[in-house]
């Protein structure tokens, strides 16, 4: 069998990422030299990435059949603070093989889960963020949450009943963000300006046009906070061949092992469609 290992830093940042999403299936894989894993699903896309001081598995994948399975057996045996974590076939009784991740506490504790069959993994499940800076995407406007700015965006979200989605403006370099219920119900606030910097008022006046409103899952908001920290967002654009398309990509580094290899968290979402956000009724006091 080939071991997995992983350090508490990544550990932590997976368990919140787990508890937050309620993911089932999931795979680690290697791109571009870092060892990874990727939660997504039509609306929003959650991502880990370290270095091998970080999380280090010898095969090329490792076919998760539940992350929350992983992560509570892991927890059970103390790793990584001792036990040890292995991937590979193993013979029952009978002598059938089946390919388990096995967890070994230091007292020989033993559990077993199955992993996923290969099958069950899509591209979407190896898709990896570009680079910041690098998507192909013009930057609008960069916000910083923090703690305290996620959790008065979730407060005020939960005065709202039934708000799915929120949608964001820059005006006079100010962020402002709307969030609309199932009915007329509409919060709006401000960002902090000492959270807000490079604002491109170019792009603001070429994107911001009237009646143009861009929504976002509200969903995202409750991951960053589920996550803690501080993140830098940034409120992107791109035009291609007449398609207007909005996006929230929000990033944070936490030091690990190594302090030159920090575990990247990416968390991003696409404005959303019609189909789904019913922006017929979401029309807004501005």
């Amino acid at each position: 069998m080939s071991k997995i290992t992983f350090s508490q830093q990544f550990f932590d940042q997976l368990k919140k990422v787990t508890t937050i999403t309620k993911a089932g299936r999931a795979l680690l894989y290697k791109k571009k030299g870092r060892y990874r894993i990727t939660i997504s699903n039509d609306e929003l896309m959650v991502h880990l990435s370290a270095g091998p001081d970080d999380l280090f598995f010898e095969d090329d994948t490792v076919n998760i059949f539940s992350l929350s399975e992983f992560v509570k057996y892991a927890e059970t045996i103390g790793y990584p603070e001792s036990g040890t974590v292995e991937v590979g076939p193993e013979l029952s009784a009978t002598g059938k093989s089946y390919l388990y991740i096995k967890f070994t506490s230091a007292k020989n504790l033993i559990c077993r889960t199955i992993t996923a069959d290969p099958s069950c993994f899509t591209k979407a499940d190896r898709r990896t963020p570009f680079p910041r800076g690098d998507d192909g995407m013009q930057r609008i406007a960069e916000i910083c949450l923090n703690d305290e700015n996620l959790k008065a965006f979730d407060k005020r979200m939960r005065l709202v009943n039934g708000c799915r989605f929120f949608s964001t403006i820059v005006h006079d370099g100010v962020v402002t963000m709307f969030l609309k219920g199932k009915l007329a119900q509409q919060i709006t606030f401000d960002i902090d300006p000492n959270c807000t910097r490079n604002v491109d008022d170019d792009l603001v006046r070429k994107v911001f046009t009237p009646g143009k409103i861009a929504l976002f899952p509200s969903q995202m908001v409750k991951i960053l906070l589920g996550i803690g920290g501080t993140f830098n967002v940034d409120i992107k654009y791109a035009s291609s061949d007449g398609y207007d398309q909005m996006g929230l990509k929000a990033y944070q580094s936490i030091e690990g092992q190594n302090p030159e290899d920090p575990i990247q968290i990416f968390c991003g979402a696409s404005e959303c469609g019609s189909d789904g956000s019913n922006s017929m009724t979401y029309d807004l006091v501005l």
